[in-house]
């Protein structure tokens, strides 16, 4: 009878770049989430700025 192979590292490697996958991908969306709350930020201050000029 033929004997099962061993594919214990595969697996082991399989979650570790899916959990890589994961934490880029969570990462990218903070780092975006920030960008767009400092545009809106930057937004807000550059009309309240333009209303006290007036």
């Amino acid at each position: 009878m033929n004997e099962i192979p061993d594919t214990l590292n595969y697996m082991i490697a399989g979650y570790i770049l899916f959990g890589a996958g994961i934490l880029g991908y969570i990462t990218s969306l903070v780092v975006r989430w920030k960008k767009i709350i400092r545009q809106k930020n930057e937004q807000l201050c550059h009309n309240s700025i333009a209303r006290h000029q007036q």
